[in-house]
C-alpha cells in the first residue's frame, strides 16, 4: 500500500468528502462501504444516516416499539436517548425528506398519530436529532404531529409541498415552535390551496427569513405586511399578479439577489392602461415589476427571471426594449429569463444585443423566449406567423460572443446563423467565446448544416449543446409552435460540432507533444490556447 493509500484511508474528512458523492436515493452502495471494514464503518455511516426519507428505521432501534396487531405502539416509558444503538445514529441526521407518495401509502397507516404524539412526549425537553437543519415533506398530511416530533432549535431549512390550508395552519405551528421565527432563514410553501392571513402574517414575522418561495393560487390575498422580511435575499413566487406587485412594492429588504416570479393570471390591456392613459404609454405589469426592483435593488441584483403561466390578453403586447432599459442600471446582473408570450411582435434588433453586453458584462444565463414569429390559432385551431419589421441577426450572437465573457447558457430567437450573409467580420484577435456551453436558437433555419457549425463552433469552441428549437411558456412540448425548425437538422449541426471539437483536441495534443520534444515553454495567452 502506497503512502497516498495510507492517507487517504486514515483520514476520516477525506473519507467523508468520498462517500458523500454515493448518498441518493438507494443507499446499497454505502450500506456496504460502512460493513466492509471498520475505518469505513464510521465515515461511512454518516453519509448512509445523513438523509433520512423515514423514521420507521429509527423506532426499529427502540425495544420497546412493538406493532400490536399491526399497529405501531410503545410498551414502557423510558425515552429514547436511554438507547445507545437509536443515539449513536440519530446524531448523524441532517436532512429528513418525508414523501409519503413514494412509499405508495400515507404516513398515517406507517406511523400513527398516537404513536407520533407518544414519543414526542418521551423525548421530553431533548431533540431526537440534535444535528438536524433540513425538513422536507412531500404531502401536508400529519405536518403538526411530525414538525412537533421532529424539529428542534438547530433547523433552519423547512420545505412543505402540496400543503392544504385545512391540514396545515402556520400561525398555530409558531405558537407551539417559537424558535421557528428567529432559526429559520429558508421556507418552501406549494400548494393550491389558499394561505390565509394569519398564515401569511406568521410568515411575516420569521426576521431570519432569507429564502422564501411561495406557490399560492391566482387570487389569494397578499400579505397585511411585510416589515419583519428584512433580510431576505432569495424571492420565488407563483402567483397572480396583485400579490405580487404588493410583495414587491412592499418588502423592505435591502438584500434582494435572486428574484424570480411567476404570473398565474392575467389582466386585461385596460386595466393596465387606466382610464386617461392610451395602452402604448401605461407601463405593464413585467414593466413595473423591473421598475420596482431596479428602485429597491439595484446594486445587489444578480439573477431575475419572469415568466408568465396563463396565455396573456389577446390585446397585450410585450415591450422588449423598454423593458430591458430599466434594467440596463442593474450592471451586476448574472442571469435574466424572459418567458412572457406577446401576441403582438416583440422588436428586437442587434443594436439591443450590443447594449445587453455592454450593461451586463458578468451575464452568465440569458434566456429570451421572445419569438420574433408570434404564432396564433386561428379558428380552425391551426396557427399563423407574422413577424415585425425588425428583428436580430447572426450579427448580434456575434457581439454577445465577444463581449459577454462569462455566458454560459444562450437562449434566443434568430432567423439565421449565416455570417457571411450578416455582412459581419470577427477581430484577428478573437479566438472565441470559451465559456458558452449551451446554446437555443428558437426557429433558426438550418440552411447548410456543416457551414452552420463551422461558424458557431468559431464563436463559442466549446460549445455542447446546440438545438434551433426553443419552448414557448408554459407549453409541456418543446416543439410546439416553434416555428418551422427542424430537430433532425440541429442534431446534425450538433454532431459536426462534436467532430470539429475532437479534430482540435487532437490537434492541441499533437502541438503539444511537439512542443515537449523540442523543450519550448510557453506563457499566457499562447499556453491557454494549446492546453486549455
Amino acid at each position: 500500500m502506497s503512502d497516498m493509500s495510507k492517507e487517504v484511508l486514515f483520514n476520516g474528512d477525506l473519507l467523508r468528502e468520498i462517500f458523500r458523492h454515493l448518498e441518493g436515493d438507494r443507499k446499497v452502495q454505502l450500506l456496504a462501504a460502512a460493513l466492509t471494514c471498520k475505518t469505513f464503518a464510521e465515515p461511512a455511516q454518516d453519509s448512509l444516516w445523513r438523509t433520512m426519507y423515514s423514521i420507521i428505521p429509527f423506532l426499529k432501534l427502540i425495544p420497546s416499539f412493538v406493532s400490536t396487531f399491526g399497529t405501531p405502539c410503545f410498551v414502557d416509558d423510558k425515552p429514547p436517548s436511554s438507547y445507545p444503538r437509536f443515539q449513536a445514529q440519530a446524531v448523524r441526521v441532517q436532512r429528513f425528506h418525508l414523501d409519503d407518495a413514494a412509499q405508495g401509502r400515507p404516513i398515517r397507516r406507517l406511523l400513527p398519530t398516537m404513536a407520533v404524539l407518544r414519543l414526542a412526549q418521551l423525548k421530553g425537553d431533548q431533540p431526537l436529532f440534535p444535528a438536524l437543519r433540513h425538513l422536507s415533506f412531500e404531502s401536508g398530511a400529519c405536518i403538526e404531529e411530525y414538525v412537533l416530533l421532529l424539529l428542534n432549535p438547530s433547523v433552519v431549512s423547512m420545505a412543505i409541498n402540496n400543503f392544504h390550508a385545512d391540514r396545515l395552519n402556520t400561525a398555530s405551528l409558531l405558537c407551539m415552535l417559537p424558535t421557528l421565527e428567529t432559526k429559520l432563514t429558508e421556507l418552501v410553501l406549494s400548494g393550491e390551496t389558499w394561505l390565509v392571513p394569519d398564515s401569511l402574517a406568521a410568515i411575516a414575522r420569521m426576521a431570519s427569513l432569507r429564502s422564501l418561495r411561495l406557490s399560492l393560487p391566482a387570487r389569494n390575498l397578499p400579505f397585511a405586511s411585510l416589515h419583519g422580511l428584512r433580510e431576505l435575499e432569495t424571492v420565488h413566487l407563483t402567483a397572480g399578479g396583485a400579490f405580487i406587485l404588493h410583495f414587491l412594492s412592499n418588502i423592505l429588504s435591502k438584500k434582494l439577489a435572486n428574484v424570480t416570479l411567476l404570473r398565474r393570471d392575467r389582466q386585461p390591456w385596460w386595466i393596465d392602461s387606466g382610464e386617461t392613459q392610451g395602452q402604448d404609454q401605461a407601463p405593464s405589469f413585467w414593466h413595473r415589476c423591473a421598475e420596482i426592483l431596479q428602485e429597491k435593488a439595484k446594486h445587489t441584483l444578480r439573477t431575475f427571471s419572469i415568466q408568465d403561466l396563463v396565455a396573456p390578453d389577446p390585446f397585450a403586447s410585450f415591450k422588449y426594449q423598454s423593458f430591458a432599459q430599466l434594467l440596463y442600471p442593474i450592471h451586476g446582473l448574472e442571469l435574466l429569463e424572459v418567458g412572457t408570450v406577446s401576441q403582438a411582435a416583440v422588436v428586437i434588433t442587434d443594436e439591443d444585443y450590443s447594449n445587453m453586453a455592454e450593461a451586463w458584462p458578468h451575464i452568465k444565463t440569458l434566456h429570451l423566449l421572445l419569438p420574433y414569429i408570434t404564432p396564433t390559432p386561428n379558428l380552425f385551431g391551426n396557427t399563423s406567423c407574422s413577424g415585425p419589421l425588425n428583428h436580430p441577426t447572426a450579427k448580434g450572437l456575434a457581439i454577445l460572443a465577444q463581449h459577454c465573457h462569462k455566458i454560459e447558457s444562450l437562449q434566443l430567437y434568430l432567423p439565421s446563423v449565416d455570417l457571411n450573409d450578416a455582412n459581419i467580420t470577427l477581430p484577428t484577435n478573437f479566438w472565441g467565446n470559451p465559456s458558452l456551453k449551451k446554446l437555443w436558437l428558437g426557429s433558426c433555419r438550418v440552411v447548410d448544416p456543416l457551414s452552420t457549425s463551422m461558424h458557431l463552433s468559431s464563436l463559442f469552441p466549446n460549445l455542447k449543446a446546440i438545438a434551433g428549437v426553443a419552448p414557448f411558456p408554459g407549453s409541456s412540448n418543446a416543439v410546439a409552435h416553434a416555428g418551422t425548425a427542424c430537430g433532425f437538422e440541429w442534431m446534425t449541426v450538433q454532431k459536426h460540432l462534436a467532430v470539429i471539437h475532437d479534430i482540435r483536441a487532437a490537434e492541441r495534443l499533437r502541438v503539444a507533444s511537439i512542443l515537449r520534444e523540442e523543450r519550448v515553454q510557453l506563457t499566457g495567452r499562447a499556453r491557454k490556447l494549446i492546453y486549455v
